[in-house]
């Protein structure tokens, strides 16, 4: 039986909610080896290296996706976040603005960083 990319995404999730972030991170990679363009299973690599300390496999993760899938709020503003803490206020400011234009309804949301 061969598994799928989102079976292998869904593990991964499953891992990391136990804090298995290594484990995790290993699902996603193998997701992203099966199907190079699911955007979800970057996504949740760039989560799971963001909290594993590695920002810039992290930055790399999210810009993918975003690639992927560019009207990904969310994505958006993990991207913003992790630029933001690498001190790329510029680029996370870009982030932030096209998720705003994206999702205007929750633009109060990205005026909380700090």
């Amino acid at each position: 039986m061969t598994v799928t990319a989102q079976e292998l995404t869904s593990q991964g999730v499953a891992l990391g909610r136990e804090q298995r972030l290594g484990e995790a991170a290993q699902c996603f990679e193998q997701a992203i080896r099966i199907d190079p363009n699911f955007a979800l299973a970057h996504r949740n690599l760039g989560y799971a290296r963001e909290l594993l300390g590695n920002m810039e496999g992290a930055l790399a993760s999210y810009r993918r996706a975003v690639e992927l899938n560019p009207t990904a709020v969310d994505v958006l503003k993990r991207l913003g976040e992790a630029l933001y803490k690498t001190g790329a206020i510029v680029q996370a400011a870009e982030c932030f603005q096209r998720a705003c234009e994206l999702a205007p309804e929750n633009s109060a949301a990205f005026n909380d960083l700090g």
